[in-house]
């Protein structure tokens, strides 16, 4: 399952009702998604994309300012903040209750985290992007066909 969400919307709210959070909503909808049982035990694939704009953000925006993301803590660092949005969709993977649900992998080395690997997910790979950065897109390209690749191999027992 690939997955693409904003980094950048967590201050944001949703144009069609102006109440609702863009980056809670888009963890709910990955929960919704993930959870389903046409997606368990399958490898997933979450692009945390606008990272250039969330970089920025982060040092004006502290995320914890936002009433959904108090547990945040004094995130005022990029890194520190890819991980913990990171560990929140992670964290709903599973049984959605907000429980560590398997084990994390990042791609190019930014972030992670790690689970036990009971709530039936597959891999959890993690990436942060830049659609406007051409380099980064097509690492990203590259990431998309090698998971693909991955899956139809694992599904046909080749490891």
């Amino acid at each position: 399952m690939i997955f693409v969400t904003s980094l950048n919307d967590y201050d944001l709210l949703m144009s069609e009702d102006d109440v609702t959070n863009r980056m809670v909503d888009s963890i709910n909808l990955f929960s919704q998604i993930v959870n389903s049982p046409w997606f368990i035990d399958k490898p997933v694939l979450l692009f945390l994309n606008k990272r250039d704009l969330f970089e920025e953000k982060v040092k004006r925006t502290k995320i914890s300012s936002i009433s959904h993301f108090r547990d945040a803590g004094p995130i005022d660092s990029y890194e520190a903040g890819v991980d913990y949005f990171t560990k929140k969709f992670m964290n709903v993977v599973g049984n959605g209750n907000g429980e560590d649900g398997g084990e994390s992998k990042t791609m190019n080395g930014s972030g992670g985290n790690s689970g036990n690997n009971d709530g039936g997910m597959g891999d959890f790979f993690c990436k942060p992007t830049c659609a406007t950065d051409s380099d980064n897109i097509e690492f990203v390209m590259q990431s998309v066909k090698e998971f693909v690749l991955y899956g139809n191999m694992e599904d046909a027992d080749m490891f």
